[in-house]
């Protein structure tokens, strides 16, 4: 895994963003058109065009705002960044067995009835 703080940003869209200082979950405001967004800066696949810039708004929807010259991005706030990613969650997977720790932490689902 890469510590790219831009992922699947590119192109004039990624100088744009590093010039401001933003990073992946950063909240930020964007001004297009006329028209103010505000909201985090959501990661791009990397084979997706380099043009759009995804942000997801405080309604929780996502949106894509095609990049240009007129564009204004200013950062309004911090995400807060994970200290290490040793720290994950690991789910068992299906089929597989499960420690006796895991098993108790899982209500029983016997006598469950539909």
């Amino acid at each position: 895994m890469t510590d790219d703080r831009l992922t699947g940003y590119r192109g004039k869209l990624r100088t744009a963003l590093e010039t401001t200082g933003v990073e992946i979950g950063d909240k930020l405001e964007v001004s297009v058109n006329n028209q103010q967004y505000k909201g985090s800066l959501m990661p791009r696949v990397e084979t997706y065009d380099e043009h759009h810039l995804i942000i997801k708004m405080v309604s929780g929807y996502n949106i894509g705002l095609a990049y240009g010259d007129a564009m204004k991005i200013k950062k309004t706030g911090t995400a807060p960044k994970p200290e290490s990613s040793s720290h994950r969650c690991q789910r068992p997977k299906l089929g597989c067995p499960r420690s006796a720790s895991s098993a108790q932490e899982e209500p029983s689902r016997q006598g469950w009835t539909t």
